[in-house]
């Protein structure tokens, strides 16, 4: 997950880690939220989220899937950061946000005319 700042971005992770809490217990699952992140004991699997206000954070990471949450707010160098990492496993992207960037946040809008007024669109990049 991918937000602006770090009280945005904890809204879509709160709701995921209710679910998980409700469906798996608290015992299936730890967070650490000092490296911002959440594990699932049973599978290693990951929750990770990061803010914009690093668009170095998300180098060096992999991803199966990536969110970006509040889209139009996070910078053009933090989804470029973001592109070769997404190769690497071929990951899926999804893009949630309104198209009208500030300066520095124009590749949400080149997404969005690229897809067209399309409500759900599977977008590889």
């Amino acid at each position: 997950v991918v937000s602006f700042d770090l009280e945005h971005v904890a809204k879509p992770v709160a709701r995921y880690l209710f679910h998980v809490h409700t469906a798996l217990g608290e015992k299936a699952y730890k967070v650490n939220k000092n490296e911002k992140s959440m594990t699932l004991l049973a599978t290693g699997a990951q929750l990770r989220w990061f803010t914009s206000n690093n668009p170095e954070s998300v180098m060096g990471e992999t991803f199966t899937f990536l969110f970006f949450d509040e889209a139009q707010n996070i910078s053009d160098e933090t989804w470029e950061n973001a592109r070769p990492a997404l190769d690497v496993r071929m990951a899926g992207v999804l893009a949630v946000g309104t198209p009208d960037p500030r300066p520095t946040c124009t590749w949400f809008k080149g997404l969005f005319l690229k897809v067209g007024n399309k409500r759900y669109h599977l977008l590889k990049v």
